[in-house]
């Protein structure tokens, strides 16, 4: 085991001015709204090319979450417009797009109408039909083309994102993958991203957690509370065997792949202790945070009980590292935890060698 790098809580109080640390941690001087922010590379592996782009992000004007107050790791999604109000959940919402620009339909013509009726993606067919609308930002920058499909019969919603570049994403296309109002499961306020392929058939899939009752005392003001709705990201699978040109979760919403690397967020499902290195299948249920908290952004409650305790990195080569799930390198995160507020207070990388 070697420890590679890390902070604290007073080792940063004492950065000035901000400079590049070792380890590809970033530090931004304040902008013009004099925010401060900072950023965390995950222990990600390179592959042929196409890995998962997170890291963990501080803004010193950002909310509660999963990484204590301030910290995110945000992945691509959608969502649903809540600065001019509470959404609607009908054609008078606005939505938006992954870069947190409003979206505009596309403009109907006479060669491509919008919205289209779509029973099929290619050489893929769909036991139903779907309502398919196109829409843009509504100042453009990225190029990316979006479509919001919606199934005729059972009313599941989703989108496609077309990058520039090639390469497809597919966010929300299972319950799993969506923040809904658990009373009512069509008032979806986000979709993230849970599939992309690139034109050489290579995948990423992003799987979430549902926040639940597990080592959560149910009495007193937590009692009655439907917890169900928020997601959080449990692991993100990339580097697939064998290449595959369509989208996995067109046909299987848990997809039969060998894959080569895998990106674990364990939320005290496993030790922490840094001279023991934790294994890939969970070995108890998640913990419960001192200060849980809730969102209603969205007119539903939105119910947080849940820390990332450390982000694990595990390599897939039986036959050349002689296991199944090989440890390779840990993000571990420690935390002034109380019941009034959590903070980040330190983070240490750690690299395992056989």
């Amino acid at each position: 085991m070697l420890i590679l790098n890390g902070f604290s809580s007073a080792t940063l109080a004492l950065i000035t001015p901000p400079f590049l640390p070792k380890g590809g941690k970033a530090l931004s001087q304040s902008g013009p709204d004099g925010l401060a922010s900072i950023t965390l590379p995950l222990p990600i592996s390179a592959e042929r090319g196409f890995a998962p782009a997170l890291a963990l992000h501080y803004s010193s004007g950002g909310g509660n979450g999963p990484f204590g107050v301030g910290w995110s790791c945000a992945t691509m999604s959608i969502a649903r417009r809540t600065s001019h109000g509470v959404p609607q959940y009908n054609d008078s919402d606005e939505f938006l797009g992954p870069d947190g620009e409003v979206l505009v339909q596309t403009l109907s013509t006479g060669d491509a109408p919008n919205p289209v009726t779509c029973f099929a993606y290619g050489d893929v067919s769909f036991p139903q039909s779907y309502t398919v609308t196109r829409y843009q930002p509504r100042t453009e920058s990225s190029f990316y083309r979006l479509e919001y499909w919606v199934g005729n019969s059972n009313g599941d919603d989703f989108w496609l994102l077309h990058d520039s570049n090639g390469i497809l994403h597919l966010l929300g296309k299972t319950a799993a993958a969506r923040l809904s109002d658990p009373q009512a499961a069509s008032h979806t306020a986000q979709w993230l991203v849970e599939e992309s392929v690139t034109p050489a058939g290579e995948h990423i899939y992003y799987s979430y957690l549902a926040e639940n009752g597990d080592n959560v005392d149910l009495s007193g003001n937590e009692a009655g509370r439907d917890r169900s709705a928020m997601r959080y990201l449990s692991k993100v699978q990339y580097g697939n065997a064998n290449p595959a040109a369509d989208l996995y979760l067109w046909t299987s919403a848990t997809p039969a792949v060998q894959w080569l690397f895998t990106l674990v967020f364990d939320y005290g499902e496993r030790g922490v202790d840094p001279q023991v290195p934790p294994a890939f299948t969970a070995q108890n249920s998640w913990l419960a945070r001192q200060d849980p908290f809730s969102l209603y952004d969205y007119g539903f409650e939105i119910r947080l009980h849940r820390l990332c305790r450390q982000v694990l990195m595990f390599h897939h080569f039986p036959d050349e590292l002689g296991e199944a799930d090989t440890l390779v390198s840990r993000l571990l995160l420690e935390y002034d935890e109380n019941p009034i507020l959590t903070q980040l207070s330190a983070a240490r990388t750690l690299a395992y060698e056989g």
